[in-house]
C-alpha cells in the first residue's frame, strides 16, 4: 500500500492510545485525518505533531465528529470524498470504559459503552465501506482488547462490546477475503490511559497485571500495520490466556475466580470515588 499519497483516518485521536498512534504515524511520514469530539483537543494535537517533526512529508488534518451520531458519520463520508488525497486506512480506535460490577452500572452507562465501542465503529465501517472499496487496496483496523477474548469481572459491558467488535471484524474479513480490502483486528492488553481510573491501576498493581504505556501500544500497532497478519494481541501471559480461554474457559474462570474478591473490592470502591 502506497501511503505517500493516501491518508489514515484515525478515530479517538485525542485519547491516550489515539494520541500515541497519531504520533507514530506522523513520525513515519504518513498523512492523518484525526477524528474526535473536542475541537480544542484536536487543534492542540495537530499543533503538537506539527512541532514534533516539521519536515514530515505527511499532512495533518482533523475533523470534529461524534462517531456515535448518524449525521456525523455521514459528515465524515462527505469530508473524505472531498479530501485531496484518498483515505485508504480506517483505524477504529475510539472507545470508552467504565469499571464496575454489572449490577452497579446504569442502563445509560451500558448503552454508552456498547454504542461507542461496538455499534459506532460497525456503523462507521458500513458508511465508509463503498468509499474504501473504491480506493483499493485499502484496510480497516479495529482496535479491540484482551477483554474481547476473555470475559473479565468488573468489565462485563466493556468485554461484551469488544467481543462484538472482534466477531464483526472476523466475519467482515471473511466476506471480503477475495477482495483488495483488508479488515484486521489488533488487541492491546491493559493500558495506562485516562480510561482507567486510579482504582483500576491499584487493582492491577495488587493482582500483578502489567499495564502498557500508550506509546508501547502504538509501536506494536505500527509493527502490526506493516505486517501481513490478520490479527494480533499484545503481551504474555494475556495472549496465552486468550488462547486457553477458547479451549478451556472453565479453567481460565477458575484462575480468575481467585481474584474475584479483590476485583469486587475495587469495583465497589470506585462507586464512591
Amino acid at each position: 500500500m502506497d501511503m505517500n499519497n493516501s491518508v489514515t483516518l484515525l478515530t479517538g485521536a485525542t485519547g491516550g492510545i489515539g494520541r500515541a498512534v497519531a504520533m507514530e504515524l506522523h513520525l513515519t511520514g504518513e498523512s492523518i485525518l484525526m477524528v474526535g469530539r473536542n475541537e480544542s483537543s484536536l487543534q492542540n494535537l495537530q499543533h503538537e505533531l506539527s512541532e514534533l517533526k516539521a519536515d514530515s512529508s505527511g499532512k495533518l488534518d482533523y475533523l470534529v465528529a461524534d462517531i456515535t451520531d448518524d449525521a456525523d458519520r455521514d459528515a465524515i463520508l462527505r469530508y473524505v470524498q472531498k479530501h485531496s488525497a484518498p483515505v485508504t486506512r480506517l483505524i477504529n480506535n475510539a472507545g470508552v470504559n467504565v469499571f464496575g460490577m454489572f449490577e452497579d452500572q446504569s442502563a445509560d452507562t451500558v448503552q454508552e459503552i456498547m454504542d461507542t465501542n461496538a455499534l459506532a465503529p460497525i456503523q462507521l465501517t458500513r458508511t465508509l465501506l463503498p468509499y474504501l472499496l473504491e480506493q483499493a487496496p485499502a484496510e480497516i483496523i479495529n482496535i479491540g482488547s484482551t477483554f474481547g477474548s476473555i470475559g473479565y469481572p468488573g468489565f462485563s459491558s466493556y468485554s461484551a462490546s469488544k467481543f462484538a467488535l472482534r466477531g464483526f471484524t472476523e466475519a467482515l474479513a471473511r466476506e471480503y477475503d477475495s477482495s483488495t480490502l483488508r479488515i484486521r483486528y489488533f488487541a492491546p492488553r491493559a493500558t495506562r490511559t485516562e480510561l482507567n481510573s486510579s482504582h483500576v491501576e491499584q487493582m492491577n498493581s495488587e493482582l500483578n497485571v502489567h499495564m502498557d504505556s500508550p506509546s508501547q501500544v502504538a509501536r506494536e500497532l505500527m509493527a502490526f500495520i506493516h505486517s501481513q497478519k490478520h490479527s494480533a494481541s499484545m503481551g504474555w501471559p494475556e495472549k496465552g490466556f486468550a488462547r486457553l480461554n477458547q479451549l478451556f474457559p472453565r479453567l481460565v474462570g477458575h484462575f480468575i475466580r481467585k481474584d474475584l474478591e479483590v476485583i469486587r473490592q475495587y469495583a465497589k470502591a470506585s462507586l464512591t470515588a
